[in-house]
């Protein structure tokens, strides 16, 4: 199969989940194309030794990434994230005709920020299946004292288009379905889709000093993941 898939991030950036499906559908033998943009996450800054330009295309075995340029302001707020947003959509719709029109399937890793492009290139490329991957999902109403309340109503509608469009929704948890479902989405094909990790990285530790580190006093293991932890998180 011709799969492309569309990605916000992409390493070298931290994009794991996009990164590692890429690559394992291509060792799995498929045609894999990437459209994503320059490096810039999380400081808001082009990587060092990368320059924005409007052709940038690599190719290794079966995979070929297309890198398209955007605002990369993304980090300073809520206007820079949304110019960067739409600069990426923007982009990606100039370049998406001719470079995954062919496509057999498309799968969005769907962050906010991938909202727009994902609406547009959906469009564009008409009757190719996508598989929508949601990471995080925006509500449409509310407005906090930082303003964004009118742009989380554009990216709430935008994303209800979206999940409308999409043959199938991947979500990330079980109380995300019900929130995929609430904006829109047809349950039936909603699926849950744990993320998942590299396990060359992360794995059982064995016994030893490094699995005491683990172990409370009162011999429990306790193993937390805090998520995500920002300035929207408003833990001030």
């Amino acid at each position: 199969m011709k799969i492309g898939i569309l990605s916000y991030h992409f390493p070298p950036e931290p994009a794991f989940i996009p990164g590692s499906l890429a690559e394992e559908l291509a060792a799995r033998g498929h045609e894999v194309r990437v459209l994503t943009g320059f490096p810039d996450y999380p400081g808001g800054h082009v990587y060092p030794g990368w320059r924005q330009r409007w052709y940038h295309e690599t190719h290794s075995q079966r995979l070929s990434v297309r890198r398209v340029p955007r605002y990369p302001g993304g980090a300073a707020s809520v206007g820079g994230r949304m110019a960067s947003y739409l600069s990426f959509a923007g982009s990606a719709g100039l370049v998406a005709r001719r470079f995954l029109g062919d496509i057999d399937a498309l799968y969005v890793f769907q962050l906010p920020a991938t909202t727009f492009a994902a609406a547009g290139v959906l469009r564009l490329l008409g009757r190719v299946p996508a598989v929508l991957h949601v990471q995080d999902v925006w509500a449409r109403d509310g407005v906090d004292e930082r303003g964004e309340g009118r742009w989380a109503a554009r990216l709430g509608a935008t994303m209800t288009r979206v999940y409308r469009t999409a043959a199938r929704i991947a979500v990330a948890a079980p109380s995300m379905r019900d929130l995929v479902v609430a904006a829109g989405a047809d349950p039936d094909r909603v699926r849950m889709v744990l993320n998942w990790t590299d396990e060359r990285i992360f794995h059982p530790a064995t016994p030893g000093a490094a699995a005491r580190q683990l172990v409370r006093r009162d011999g429990r293991c306790v193993v937390m993941h805090a998520g995500t932890i920002g300035a929207r998180q408003g833990l001030e």
